[in-house]
């Protein structure tokens, strides 16, 4: 929810595009550590992209400009992605380790936490939304098994080049 405040404040300043940028528990089993994932949609596991609609169902979607160009920016700079659905889950640590499996089973590539409420918001208020991402955890097959700090900063400089040349690609 906090997120979302944010986000709405961007747009009350004006802006025009939202790039969230973060990290993501990988939920396939063929995910290495450090992966990026740019985010299609994201399936809304959370309270907050519910409410934004009033409970009705809904598939929140990223604007489809700022995913091509990050897929082609990714691509041009050789940097491997996966391109695809993700969730976004209230719970960090989530109790029921078998909802990890079940979203997996479904194709889900990752599970975060904001996109969703990002993706609806954008589609709310007519804003660009846009999801990358890096794989700092796998969250399959039963244990967590986590990204080494060298490794998260080195994934995570790569996926902000990716993120910077996105967010400013026409200006």
């Amino acid at each position: 929810p906090s997120a979302t405040i944010v986000f709405e404040e961007l747009v009350q300043l004006g802006v025009k595009r939202l790039l969230r940028v973060g990290t993501c528990g990988g939920l396939q089993p063929d995910h290495a550590l450090g992966d990026m994932i740019v985010a299609l949609s994201a399936v809304p596991a959370d309270s907050t992209a519910t409410h934004l609609v009033g409970g009705e169902p809904h598939c929140p979607t990223a604007s489809w400009e700022l995913i091509h160009e990050a897929v082609h920016v990714a691509k041009s700079s050789e940097q491997k992605i996966r391109v695809g659905p993700i969730v976004s889950s209230d719970l960090f640590y989530n109790p029921d380790a078998g909802q990890y499996r079940r979203w997996s089973s479904r194709g889900i590539l990752a599970v975060e936490m904001e996109a969703s409420a990002l993706f609806t918001l954008g589609a709310l208020r007519g804003v660009l939304t846009g999801c990358l991402l890096t794989i700092s955890d796998i969250v399959v097959e039963g244990e967590f098994v986590r990204i080494s700090d060298e490794e998260l900063r080195d994934a995570v400089d790569r996926m902000t080049r990716v993120a910077l040349a996105t967010a400013t690609a026409g200006d």
